[in-house]
């Protein structure tokens, strides 16, 4: 059984009463453009916990739960297995005897890393199912390569990024690559922009009479920067890259005056921005080009 399948999970989540049907529906067509788990986009949208989503994987699956507060303070060092594929498959060594093998998994329904596991260890393998996001903690914090210094200046790294984010956005051509976004919306008389990220880079694609076009590949070495400038502008925080924000931005392109509604939801790939183009030049009637009755007019 495929645990993430949108129909199992998410009728099973319905009908604990964690999701409502219209959700399910609106996160079902995100993952099938975004083409990531359901599971993690119902959490990347907020629409439910991670622990939800995990006890009733498990459920499906009939494999325990396991809470990062029963996660052994020190993992048991395991030969044939290492931290980098522990970290890359988000598996986390709880105990090991002669010939058993258990381990908290993200996916304890991947038979290739099961067998994987029983070929590199010669143990019996028992996965329990545990949020992704503890063990990724678990497995940080139990890292030796990492000493008590790195995990103090995590903070100030990120801040680094942020203010390396910034940097970037305000550079010339960035600022000319968002300016001619804006401005190719205008010729085509578009409604919406979207940027949408991707492995290969940022996709931009341009809404016209209710239909959706496809423009150009931003590469990926300058979408980060582009979908930073564009947040930068709407004044939402560019730190934040987990929950949705919504922002605005007035600005003057091609002697036109625009209004910008940005709305940005988190995707598998990154942040995907939505601009709502509004051309204060085109909805400003004249009661008489309304079409008010004649009597109504008058009135």
């Amino acid at each position: 059984m495929n645990s993430q399948d949108a129909g199992t999970l998410g009728e099973r989540l319905v009908a604990a009463g964690k999701l409502s049907a219209r959700d399910l529906e609106r996160a079902i067509a995100a993952a099938g453009e975004a083409g990531g788990p359901i599971g993690t986009v119902l959490v990347s949208l907020g629409l439910v916990s991670e622990t939800d989503v995990t006890t009733t994987l498990g459920q499906i699956l009939g494999v325990p739960f396991m809470v990062a507060e029963a996660f052994p303070a020190v993992p048991p060092e395991i030969e044939g297995l290492s931290i980098d594929f522990l970290k890359a498959h988000r598996i986390f060594p709880l105990n090991v005897d002669e010939t058993l093998l258990q381990v908290a998994m993200a996916t304890p329904d991947n038979e290739f890393l099961l067998r994987g596991m029983a070929l590199a260890t010669g143990l019996s393998v028992r996965p329990l199912i545990a949020n992704p996001t503890d063990i990724d903690r678990a497995l940080l914090a139990g890292d030796p390569q990492l000493d008590a210094e790195d995990t103090f200046d995590s903070e100030s790294d990120t801040g680094d990024f942020v203010e390396h984010l910034k940097d970037m956005a305000s550079e010339a051509p960035v600022i000319r690559m968002v300016s001619e976004l804006i401005g190719r919306a205008i010729d085509l008389k578009a409604s919406d922009i979207h940027l949408e990220p991707f492995d290969e880079g940022l996709h931009v694609r341009y809404r016209v009479d209710g239909e959706i076009y496809r423009s150009e590949l931003i590469s990926p070495q300058h979408g980060a920067a582009v979908s930073s400038r564009v947040k930068l502008m709407a004044h939402l925080d560019i730190a934040e890259r987990r929950l949705p924000q919504d922002g605005r931005i007035k600005v003057r392109v091609k002697g036109r005056e625009l209004d910008l509604r940005v709305s940005t939801v988190p995707t598998v790939h990154g942040e995907s921005l939505v601009m709502r183009v509004l051309d204060r030049t085109t909805v400003r009637y004249s009661l008489d080009a309304v079409g008010f009755a004649a009597a109504n007019l008058e009135k």
